[in-house]
């Protein structure tokens, strides 16, 4: 943690120092100073990493003095950045005034700015002469940034690839039970084997196969974890069998999953309760609980609440569990299936498979070698496939045979306790990782909670804000960030769940438990973070072992924290009640999840490290006009938190990269040229209220001068016209996304599109009425991979996709089209993967020339009445694409 805590701080000062500026006139001397001594403590860093992992404790505690005294420095060196921020901000004739009067103040700054850096020298003196009695070696530059864009290398293998190598007669005989299960009693399949052993990966596939054959009415898929409430998991079971298909009439008006999140959330357990049981007791359902830890759990879930109805219609109910008295304990028909290890040949061809990409040429004679030493280390993994992915993805990285047998030599034969090889594996990937910066990132995924899907929006940006990802030259900090994503999970420390389709990066990802657990202790060694889920560990926090920067709480919140850790620079919340944040004046990040912020504001404009706020599905949220001071915030997202307004004040933050409010009441816009660096902004409103002329007046002309925008989402109740007709000269755009335009009576000129959109969601007000068909001006967009377009309102009969058109179009959703026709010609959309057509209740039959698509391999109906025909569906079927109908279900 020194080491990045360091460099970090050693690249801030090298900006800092060459600054001619009237705050720091006096001052730079002794920052250039304080540069040295750091720059020359990190060549001793690698060392002291190195006898500190072999269990020196002295030496262990010499890196925790110099973390602590760094960071110290850092905050320093930003209270002189940010008054000169400051400074810069107060404009015009008062703001001289201001300037002139707070001559004295800068002056008495200046003093304790050189004061304190002299402070901060001389702790750093010290440290520097006790390396010599902890023989400590100067081993030079310790800090190299890799650029993953050129040099990473990747394996063959998709993320829809799951490691399934093994698994295939298992697969067959779970399948078998299911399907023969139609007029059977509500029956239970318990899948039981140890962690690492592929139990999850096993369920998720069954349970993918099964929903995309339609054999169930409802379906969810639920992991449970160590501690779980029963409310929680009630309520993702609903909001995935239910969808918008609720009791709840406002459940049937939503559109948007955030929507149906909190909605959900504003339900009581009897009430869901009995909302689910009714609503299974019309259908046969699949519902996957995976990982149940205790034996109590299927009482507490069913048992005392009777959620899960036996219709006698063959619905199922899936666990995965390590307890084989867990899988026997479940009522009713019960199969028990107990998960072998993977056999000697079965382990060696998964391990080949993550061994040895494709694309690596591998010299014949030295291929054998390989070979001889791979089987020997595939056979030392026992069989996991946990085991065999992680070791594989590791060598992959290393084809030389000196680290192979290295690693051979390592594992040790006479361990009787898998986990022992498992924990030596993982260790020896992570260390392998090629600097110390891709470490935190791994290690930092640990703050969410077991079996969370994670937003690789969300961490990517927390580790900018922590300043764990340099800068690489030519390369924005986003997407260096995603590299290292990339890169995690190439080498399987991190599990893919979803990516973008337009863009190919991932988007959601999860971590397996087993690597969590590890990576709990491996971030408390490291001093990296601590998660809190009692007193118990808030008490060890307290008890000083231990400096506690960046803290994770689940389920669990204590006002001590501002005593234990009055340095915090991190805090992460989950289902949590926090009251003011006044005393951690160094926060840094704050990421809250599900919890009631009713005093949230107090205070906040304090916080002037703050960099990352995010907030997602909490409660009672305003932002004060103190927000305006937070001249480091660079991330706000907002996502299902409502927000009465946006202060004017929050638009005089210069720093601003990404601002994202999902539901915003009171509306205000930006102010032209502050925000040069913002790349994404969304704001949305969900009530009906008109925004007025002057204010989108405004928006347009500070939409003018963001031109290295590369996301813009504005939804309201009245969106102009002219907000797509001022994007032209937008050559960095390529998501765009805009609700409820009123005025439209014909799209613009495609020319006068950005020519880089890769997606686009256009949704017309109620008071537009289109004249001319939008798909011949869309068609025309070079680059548009996804398309979401509702036109409720259409003059004409019928709309035409002309040929050449949509030239690398991938997914459309067509939704609340009134026209009667679709027709799409020879030649046109040849990228065309899925189509979805949604509540389109003027059209009578499927659009023309749909077997005119050559790529067409998914068309979705929902809501869409019955005009399909047998022989239409037969063609759709030799084609190879596949026809799924729904109704009132959210796609």
């Amino acid at each position: 943690m020194a080491e990045s805590a360091l460099s970090s701080v050693v690249a801030r000062m090298s900006n800092l120092a060459v600054q001619e500026t009237s705050f720091l006139c006096g001052v730079p001397d002794e920052i250039t100073f304080l540069k040295d001594d750091l720059t020359s403590l990190q060549c001793f860093l690698q060392d002291a990493d190195d006898k500190r992992r072999n269990g020196n404790a002295s030496v262990a505690n010499w890196v925790r003095r110099i973390r602590d005294v760094t960071y110290e420095a850092e905050n320093i060196i930003e209270v002189a950045e940010y008054t000169e921020k400051w400074n810069k901000v107060k404009r015009g004739f008062i703001g001289a005034m201001l300037r002139y009067a707070c001559v004295l103040n800068d002056i008495i700054a200046r003093h304790k700015l050189g004061v304190d850096i002299n402070r901060v020298r001389r702790r750093f003196r010290e440290i520097a002469i006790s390396r010599t009695t902890l023989n400590l070696f100067d081993l030079g530059e310790t800090n190299r940034v890799q650029d993953f864009r050129s040099k990473a290398k990747y394996s063959a293998y998709s993320d829809n690839d799951d490691v399934l190598v093994g698994f295939e007669d298992d697969i067959k005989l779970i399948r078998a039970r299911i399907e023969n299960a139609e007029n059977d009693q509500l029956t239970f399949i318990s899948i039981v084997a140890m962690g690492g052993a592929g139990k999850s990966t096993l369920a998720r596939n069954v349970y993918n196969s099964v929903k995309k054959d339609g054999l169930f009415d409802a379906f969810a898929f639920v992991s449970i974890s160590k501690s779980f409430e029963v409310i929680n998991v009630l309520k993702d079971i609903a909001k995935q069998v239910m969808g918008i298909e609720g009791k709840d009439k406002e459940l049937h008006e939503m559109s948007r999953s955030d929507e149906v999140e909190e909605s959900f959330d504003k339900i009581r357990e009897e009430s869901i309760t009995t909302m689910l049981h009714n609503f299974l007791k019309q259908r046969r359902y699949l519902i996957v609980l995976d990982d149940v830890w205790t034996a109590g759990t299927w009482d507490l879930i069913n048992v005392r609440r009777q959620v899960f109805p036996d219709m006698k219609n063959g619905s199922i109910v899936l666990l995965t569990t390590r307890n084989l008295q867990i899988a026997e304990q479940a009522n009713g028909l019960t199969y028990v299936h107990q998960l072998k290890l993977l056999s000697k040949e079965e382990s060696w061809h998964l391990f080949c498979r993550k061994a040895f990409p494709s694309h690596e040429s591998i010299d014949t004679n030295h291929r054998v070698e390989f070979e001889s030493i791979g089987k020997n280390l595939a056979k030392k993994c026992n069989g996991l496939p946990l085991a065999l992915v992680l070791l594989g993805a590791y060598l992959s990285k290393n084809l030389c045979l000196d680290t192979w047998l290295k690693m051979d030599h390592c594992l040790d034969w006479q361990m009787t306790k898998k986990w022992d090889i498992m924990e030596q594996i993982l260790a020896r990937s992570y260390h392998d990782m090629p600097e110390q910066h891709l470490k935190y990132c791994f290690l930092y995924a640990a703050s969410f909670p077991e079996e969370y899907e994670i937003s690789s929006s969300a961490i990517t940006k927390l580790w900018i804000a922590e300043g764990f990802v340099p800068h690489i030259t030519k390369h924005t900090l986003e997407e260096t960030s995603r590299y290292y994503l990339e890169e995690l999970v190439q080498r399987c420390m991190f599990h893919v769940v979803k990516r973008s389709k337009a863009h190919g990066w991932i988007e959601v990802f999860q971590i397996h438990d087993v690597l969590r657990d590890w990576a709990i202790q491996e971030a408390l060694r490291e001093g990296l973070l601590s998660v809190c889920k009692n007193r118990d560990n808030l008490l060890m926090l307290a008890s000083g072992a231990m400096t506690a920067y960046r803290v994770a709480f689940h389920d669990f919140f204590d006002d001590e924290i501002y005593r234990v850790s009055p340095n915090l620079r991190t805090m992460f919340g989950f289902n949590l009640s926090v009251g003011t944040l006044h005393t951690l004046k160094f926060l840094r990040a704050l990421y809250l999840e599900k919890s009631n912020l009713e005093k949230f504001s107090r205070n906040l404009g304090s916080l002037i490290h703050l960099r990352y706020i995010g907030l997602r599905y909490c409660k009672n949220v305003t932002l004060p006009s103190s927000v305006g001071c937070l001249l480091n915030l660079q991330y706000i997202i907002l996502r299902g938190t409502r927000l009465p307004y946006i202060p004017s004040s929050f638009w005089n933050i210069p720093a601003l990269r990404y601002v994202w409010f999902s539901d915003v009441k009171k509306w205000t816009a930006p102010r032209g040229g502050q925000q040069k660096e913002l790349q994404t902004l969304v704001i949305q409103r969900k009530d009906q209220t008109r925004v007025s002329k002057y204010i989108w007046r405004r928006m347009r002309e500070s939409l003018m001068h963001m031109t290295h925008i590369t996301s813009l989402g504005i939804g309201g109740a009245n969106v102009p016209v002219e907000m797509l007709t001022c994007l032209s000269d937008h050559d960095y755009l390529v998501e765009l996304y805009l609700r409820a335009l009123v005025g439209l009576v014909k799209l613009p000129d495609s020319r006068l599109f950005p020519q880089k959109l890769r997606t686009l969601t256009l949704v017309t007000g109620s008071d537009s009425v289109l004249e001319e068909d939008p798909m011949l001006t869309l068609g025309k967009l070079p680059n548009l991979v996804e398309l979401t377009l509702a036109v409720a309102k259409y003059e004409g009969h019928s709309m035409s996709s002309s040929n050449c058109g949509f030239p690398r179009l991938q997914y459309l959703k067509l939704w609340w089209i009134s026209a009667e026709k679709l027709r799409f010609e020879q030649g046109t959309m040849p990228k065309l993967i899925t189509m979805t057509l949604e509540q389109c209740g003027s059209m009578a039959r499927l659009p023309d020339g749909l077997l005119n698509l050559p790529s067409l391999s998914e068309l979705k109906l929902v809501d869409m009445g019955n005009f399909l025909t047998r022989k239409s569906c037969e063609e759709l079927e030799n084609k190879g694409c596949k026809l799924i109908v729904t109704k009132g279900e959210q796609i």
